[in-house]
């Protein structure tokens, strides 16, 4: 499956093939340790009406919410200093683009396993609208 972001960068995240590798995965409840202890920035990559109609990641966990196009530029420029792990919706996209992002060698990147159905399900803090 091809990745897509929407920008030039499709080109370099597609060169290599994409894989997911056991090691890059991580649970909703591991993730949401490392955000706690401030180990690593959860990246929620989900559109705007995904989060108004499911829920967002509580704020105290800080939390940081792009575009999935702006992610790479992103990642050169603020995400050197902490390990980011990528959250999408069921988590398809993010493993996608963790691989191609780490295959390229412009970060190296987690995801959450099952995305944030999965962070929900858990029980893990959320704010929803409303």
């Amino acid at each position: 499956m091809a990745i897509t972001t929407g920008t030039t960068w499709d080109i370099v995240l597609n060169a290599a093939p994409t894989r997911a590798t056991l090691e890059q995965a991580v649970s909703a409840r591991a993730a949401y340790q490392d955000a706690l202890h401030s180990r690593a920035v959860v990246v929620d990559l989900r559109p705007a009406d995904d989060r108004a109609g499911s829920g967002a990641i509580h704020p105290d966990l800080g939390a940081v919410t792009i575009e999935p196009r702006e992610l790479p530029t992103w990642l050169v420029h603020n995400g050197r200093g902490a390990d980011a792990i990528l959250l999408t919706q069921d988590g398809t996209l993010a493993a996608e683009l963790a691989t191609g992002l780490d295959a390229v060698g412009i970060a190296r990147t987690t995801y959450v396993t099952g995305g944030f159905i999965a962070w929900r399900t858990a029980g893990l803090p959320v704010i929803t609208a409303g």
